[in-house]
């Protein structure tokens, strides 16, 4: 993920400072335009650590998003984005250590978020020689995440039942926010469908602070500790025990149950479509 994230940098920073055309000293008049996305929502951590798009494993996405074109090349659009991810260490992979691991979450994301977008062609909704253009972006959002775990008909909040130990009064860990910052980026074609709508298709990576979005990060508390301090609940939480199973041979105390080294991302796919508003539209007049 850190070399994706890289590689995305180098080139946001060459577009942008390398690209003219003799187009883009037409006349332009700044517009705006509104519209909703559909599509795909992804997750990768640590019940998925080995594939940054999931297609066996989708997840649904849905938003709505107000852009400001400042000229051909330069947008600054405002979203706010719903998302639905899951995992689950019994269907996701053949890995051993995962199978006997026996966790699995889902979660809702409801995120907002302001965006930079720069386009690699002077484009404009419904004008000019150029009716598509590839593009890049960039920008800074937040959003509200909230992990459950599924065992036998039950659905747990994870978060209220600290099941690495954090936020106990008797640990030193510190519970986890379910409100958190995140950078988005990506890549997307745009395309004119009409005079005043358009079409994009996009990916977008979200680069996060938190490696709870699974509610998995680091090492197993006591089994006993957790039962007295949190509950019986929390404890079996903990080790992903289904009632219904025998007791699972993983989760001794301070063995691996997540990599904290490495941060769970989140991803969008999907297809928008925009209305084109124009700035300045007058209305007409009359002599009487």
């Amino acid at each position: 993920m850190k070399s994706l994230s890289i590689a995305f940098l180098i080139c946001f920073i060459f577009g942008v400072s390398n690209f003219t055309d003799a187009h883009e000293k037409e006349k332009f008049s700044k517009y705006h335009d509104i519209g909703f996305s559909i599509g795909g929502a992804f997750y990768n951590g640590d019940l998925n650590p080995y594939k940054v798009i999931d297609f066996d494993s989708p997840g649904f996405s849905a938003g709505f998003l107000y852009r400001l074109n400042f000229d051909r090349r330069n947008s600054l659009r405002f979203g706010a984005n719903y998302g639905f991810v899951y995992a689950d260490d019994a269907t996701n992979t053949d890995n051993p250590f995962q199978r006997q691991r026996g966790l699995n979450f889902q979660t809702n994301i409801f995120e907002v978020n302001s965006i930079y977008e720069f386009n690699f062609f002077p484009y404009e909704m419904g004008y000019g020689s150029y009716p598509a253009t590839p593009y890049i972006f960039g920008g800074i959002g937040g959003y509200f995440f909230n992990p459950i775990g599924i065992y036998g008909k039950d659905k747990f909040v994870l978060h209220d039942y600290s099941t690495e130990g954090q936020g106990v009064k008797t640990n030193d860990s510190k519970q986890y926010n379910r409100v958190q910052l995140c950078l988005p980026f990506g890549v997307g074609v745009k395309a004119n469908l009409g005079s005043k709508i358009g079409v994009q298709i996009e990916w977008g990576m979200r680069k996060l602070f938190t490696d709870y979005l699974d509610d998995v990060s680091t090492k197993y508390p006591s089994y006993k500790f957790l039962k007295d301090e949190v509950g019986v609940d929390a404890a079996a939480l903990s080790k992903g025990i289904d009632y219904n199973k025998p007791k699972n041979i993983i989760g001794n105390v301070g063995r691996m149950r997540g990599n904290s080294k490495n941060n769970d991302w989140y991803s969008f796919i999907g297809i928008s479509f925009t209305y084109k508003i124009s700035f300045g539209a007058k209305c007409p007049s009359f002599n009487g």
